[in-house]
């Protein structure tokens, strides 16, 4: 991950999102207390291995989070907290040319146990859409998609884009 930051720039990751972040106001964040409140996207855009944690930007605007150069809204994360490598791993910023969009009626994933292929499927507007994912990106996936009410998927062709999945 740290190779494919420096490689490539900021990544985007997922991450459970505890109580206790919501009051977050600097240093670096290791869960401590509190419920889950949900997940949440971030990128990470460097690493810190003398503290040990990945720097992230968030979306939350500038009267949350640690300042950095005069602005808040960033913050730093203990390796290992929240899911964000093992469960939800990080991928690059591509913005995908989408080309159709539409409710997911049926989802599936598949996890075969004789291949290291594992894929995202989605049935929308009659046919069926899919997208690789790796074997650490499934747990998260599968939790996230099964507590949503409404899946909204994005594909060029056959293959998904982007997946919006709304509670």
């Amino acid at each position: 991950m740290k190779k494919n930051l420096v490689e490539n720039g900021p990544q985007i990751t997922g991450m459970a999102v505890y109580q206790d972040f919501f009051s977050y106001a600097g240093g670096v964040y290791q869960y401590v207390t509190g419920s889950l409140a949900g997940y949440h996207c971030v990128a990470v855009v460097g690493y810190d291995d003398g503290a040990g944690c990945w720097i992230c930007k968030n979306s939350w605007g500038t009267g949350w989070g640690e300042a950095f150069k005069g602005q808040r809204g960033w913050f730093r994360i203990k390796y290992g907290q929240c899911g964000m490598e093992n469960v939800f791993g990080m991928w690059d910023m591509v913005v995908p040319i989408i080309k159709t969009s539409g409710y997911a009626k049926f989802l599936l994933v598949d996890h075969s146990f004789t291949s290291n292929v594992r894929y995202l499927w989605a049935y929308s507007e009659g046919a069926w859409k899919y997208k690789p994912i790796t074997d650490a990106q499934v747990e998260g996936i599968v939790k996230v998609l099964m507590e949503a009410k409404q899946v909204y998927v994005w594909w060029d062709g056959d293959i998904i884009a982007m997946v919006r999945a709304m509670k």
